[in-house]
C-alpha cells in the first residue's frame, strides 16, 4: 500500500510539473503577441491619412491577425502583426485603372509591386507602412499593416 501511494505521489508530482511547464510555456506565448487595439488603432490612422478615391463609400471594415512564426496554431496566436481592411463601394462607371493610377500618385507613397493582368492591385510602402490596394469593377479594398510586418502584398 505504502509503495501505490508513493507511486501516485511520483505521478501526481511528475503530471503537476508537466501541466505547470506547459501552462508557463503557452502563457508565454500569448504574452508575444502584439496588442490588437494598439495596432489596429494606428492601422486606421494610416487609412484615415490616406485619401480615398472621390467617391467612395466605405461598406465594410475589419482586422485579421498575422499570425508570429513558430506559434501554436498556424492561424491563431501568437500574432505579430494585424491587417485593417476597408472595403469601398464605387460608382460602375469607375474603370479599375483609373482606381489603381489615384492610389500610385499619393504623395509620399511608393509603389512596391503591381499586380494581375491587367493591373487590379498594387502595394504601396511609406516608412514602415504598406498599403495594398485591389481594385474591380464594382469598388476596391483597402489593407493596412502600419509596420509592415506581414500579409498581403508584403
Amino acid at each position: 500500500m505504502l509503495w501505490v501511494g508513493r507511486s501516485a505521489v511520483v505521478l501526481l508530482g511528475s503530471g503537476a510539473a508537466i501541466v505547470v511547464v506547459l501552462v508557463l510555456w503557452v502563457g508565454g506565448c500569448a504574452a508575444r503577441s502584439v496588442d490588437e487595439g494598439d495596432y489596429v488603432s494606428h492601422n486606421e490612422a494610416v487609412i484615415r491619412s490616406v485619401p480615398q478615391y472621390p467617391g467612395a463609400v466605405l461598406v465594410n471594415s475589419y482586422s485579421i491577425g498575422i499570425p508570429k512564426p513558430g506559434g501554436l496554431n498556424e492561424n491563431g496566436p501568437p500574432y505579430g502583426a494585424f491587417d485593417t481592411w476597408h472595403v469601398y463601394r464605387l460608382p460602375p462607371a469607375i474603370p479599375v485603372p483609373a482606381v489603381i493610377r489615384h492610389f500610385e500618385s499619393l504623395s509620399g507613397w511608393g509603389v512596391a509591386m503591381r499586380g494581375g493582368n491587367p493591373i487590379d492591385e498594387v502595394t504601396l510602402r511609406k516608412g514602415s507602412a504598406s498599403l495594398y490596394v485591389m481594385a474591380s469593377k464594382s469598388g476596391y479594398e483597402v489593407s493596412v499593416d502600419y509596420d509592415g510586418y506581414g500579409g498581403p502584398g508584403h
